[in-house]
Order: structure tokens, then sequence, then C-alpha cells
């Protein structure tokens, strides 16, 4: 929750250090349920992003969404 509000700061370098955060946080397998509970309040902070006038955040959390849909679960 807090890591979701500071990826959604005004601040682009507190945006920045956030999603810098979000990589690695996503990366850990031992979260893997943690992220998969909480995805709705992660991809729209992600996406709310993508309207960014800097190209750094945009670019981040495209990648950051990109890495999300290749590790999350598909519910069978």
């Amino acid at each position: 929750d807090v890591q979701c509000k500071l990826a959604q700061d005004n601040n682009a370098k507190v945006q920045s250090k956030a999603l810098q955060s979000f990589t690695s946080f996503l990366q850990t397998e031992n979260l893997r349920q943690l992220i998969d509970q909480n995805l709705t309040m992660i991809i729209q902070a992600m996406s709310h992003n993508l309207t960014s006038t800097s190209p750094s955040i945009r670019n981040s959390s495209e990648e950051l969404i990109a890495l999300l849909a290749s590790t999350s679960e598909v519910p069978s």
C-alpha cells in the first residue's frame, strides 16, 4: 500500500526510487502470494504512471507492468 502511494507521488525522484524498489519487490519469489493478492492495487499504481510527463517514469512503469504480466499466476 505504501509502495503504491510512493509510486504515484508528485515528486519524480520519489516515484523513480519507488519504481526501482518495486522491481526488486516483484522479483522476490517469497512475496509472490502477497503480490498476487494485491495485484489490482499494484496495476492501478503502475497504470497511473503511464500518463506521467516524465519519460523515465512512463518507461519504468511499462517495464514493471511487463514484469508483472510475465510473473503473475493465471487462475485456473
